[in-house]
């Protein structure tokens, strides 16, 4: 947890910043452009209301940084500070089942590519270290949780999508589903 841990060193050796110390304003400024930026990605990449599920993943990052920004303001905010690596294993994870699904998606391959790669780019993009004074800790992670919650929910688009096109059946000959000929008997 950034800021306890952050607290409790500037306690012990007096050069780190306090809780109160940190910029409280330039986090509340991010999460307002993460606002703007994921208005900006639905509108780019038209994902739409089309039906419950769609709309109830569109609404996560706004619940998260609206949240977010509510709870700023409050002593009692903190960061939980942990490895990237079991993000990073995931992302590799996530890769192969995006290829597999572009080959059987029948509707817009090239909107489902660039969603995928754009999720998996800005995913990737919040596990970049870097060698940052303390005072500028806190916001960092903050950017980093907004770099993955972006992408984490376009990947969890991309795929909820994907099988609504299964259920659909708009998608076939996908492996391991029944063949059409012998679902209609």
């Amino acid at each position: 947890m950034v800021y306890r841990r952050l607290q409790q060193e500037g306690q012990n050796d007096n050069d780190g910043p306090t809780l109160g110390e940190c910029n409280k304003t330039a986090i509340v400024i991010a999460y307002i452009v993460a606002l703007v930026l994921w208005t900006a990605i639905i509108f780019y990449f038209r994902i739409g209301f089309h039906n419950p599920i769609a709309i109830a993943i569109i609404i996560i990052p706004y619940i998260i940084f609206l949240s977010a920004i509510y709870f700023i303001p409050t002593d009692d905010v903190f960061c939980d500070l942990r490895e990237n690596s079991f993000f990073a294993i995931g992302l590799v994870a996530v890769l192969p089942l995006i290829t597999w699904y572009s080959q059987y998606y029948n509707e817009d391959k090239q909107r489902f590519i660039t969603i995928s790669i754009t999720a998996v780019f800005v995913s990737m993009l919040a596990l970049f270290e870097f060698c940052l004074p303390r005072k500028y800790i806190c916001l960092l992670e903050h950017v980093r949780s907004i770099l993955q919650t972006i992408g984490i929910v376009l990947l969890i688009y991309v795929i909820a999508e994907f099988l609504a096109s299964i259920a659909s059946g708009q998608v076939t000959n996908v492996p391991g589903s029944a063949p059409a000929a012998a679902s209609s008997k």
